[in-house]
């Protein structure tokens, strides 16, 4: 198509007769619709790109996703619905190559050594860059609502929290100077993976880790901002800032939990962005919160997805009870729990209604 070679209103059928190439149906599959019947192309492609190309599962899986949505925008039927040969080798392909394995959580310490390589005291752009993972840790935050992501370093507006989100609190009262004696921090989420934006999340200071306190350091980061743009992103640079992109990228944040990973001893390989989500989650949970509640604030949708999240930390959930059980103490109320209340007139209800039926 591209060498003028072959029209690109050709229909695919036409088209992969003629040059019958692993090549060729993978341009086909991209850039015209498909018949639904054809699952020759399909597996041609999943086998393309997971034997050629070293592509994982799910990075298979997302790119045939990306050919359904293509079928469907052009009217045409979801091409990867009741294909058996399809889903048997998707199936094979999950075993033999599945989800690689995710990033290791950060750690505290790993949020101490950024705090000393950096300058994030008398240099705003370092400032910016160790918010950013701090907020990433202690908010559980995805990428994209932080981060630069987009193309050429830029925000997606949608998703990432602007400096108009947050907003400082004393004894209960929101204040809008001498943001220092702040005791809480309310921040407002954007458009997120499993809903529309607009949760708040709030987090208290902490009196004794000043340096590794969300409170205070968003306090100074959002003071040093001045009159800055409220609608603009909370971790835009500076200006006449010489650090490429519009604010904190991707690569950034990736850089830092990579570098207080070498600092701590740790395989650089084995972390990145998404390990201050996953650090944040194990940190509370270890630190006493239930894992209801950390699904809650960090927005997962299920506690299946949470736990493979802080599944290196479950093991030291029980840590220190041991010598409870041994000890005797139990929980009273567990044991003297009340009988429940009897449903005498639910199992009437439901008798009559049985009897209703045999009648009929």
């Amino acid at each position: 198509v591209a060498r003028g070679e072959i029209e690109a209103d050709t229909d695919v059928e036409t088209m992969a007769a003629i040059i019958p190439t692993l090549v060729t149906y993978r341009v086909c599959i991209q850039r015209l619709p498909i018949p639904p019947s054809y699952v020759g192309m399909l597996i041609d492609t999943v086998l393309h790109e997971a034997a050629v190309r070293g592509n994982a599962w799910s990075t298979v899986r997302t790119q045939m996703y990306g050919i359904r949505h293509h079928n469907i925008s052009k009217g045409m039927p979801n091409p990867l619905s009741n294909k058996l040969r399809y889903d048997q080798l998707m199936r094979a392909l999950k075993k033999f190559r599945g989800p690689k394995a995710g990033k290791h959580p950060a750690t505290r310490a790993m949020l101490i050594a950024p705090c000393k390589d950096l300058e994030w005291e008398t240099d705003v752009d370092d400032l910016l860059e160790y918010a950013a993972c701090l907020t990433a840790f202690h908010f559980m935050l995805r990428s994209a609502e932080y981060c630069a992501r987009l193309k050429g370093g830029k925000f997606d507006l949608d998703k990432v929290i602007r400096l108009m989100d947050v907003k400082f609190f004393l004894k209960g009262v929101e204040i809008t100077t001498e943001l220092h004696l702040a005791d809480e921090v309310e921040v407002t989420l954007g458009k997120q993976k499993c809903s529309l934006g607009g949760e708040k999340r709030r987090h208290s200071a902490s009196p004794e880790a000043r340096d590794l306190c969300i409170v205070r350091i968003l306090a100074l980061l959002v003071q040093k901002k001045g009159k800055a743009a409220r609608h603009l992103p909370l971790f835009t640079w500076s200006r006449g800032s010489n650090r490429p992109g519009e604010g904190v990228r991707y690569h950034d944040v990736r850089r830092l939990a990579q570098r207080g990973a070498e600092l701590c001893g740790r395989d650089t390989r084995l972390y990145a962005t998404h390990s201050w989500r996953r650090g944040g989650a194990s940190a509370y949970i270890l630190a006493g919160c239930s894992l209801q509640s950390v699904q809650l604030y960090g927005r997962w949708a299920l506690l299946s997805s949470l736990k493979l999240y802080v599944g290196p930390v479950i093991g030291q959930l029980l840590s220190g009870a041991q010598e409870l059980v041994l000890s005797g103490k139990e929980e009273v109320r567990m044991l003297d729990r009340p009988q429940p209340r009897p449903r005498d007139f639910n199992l009437h209800r439901a008798k009559a209604a049985v009897k209703k039926l045999q009648e009929e």
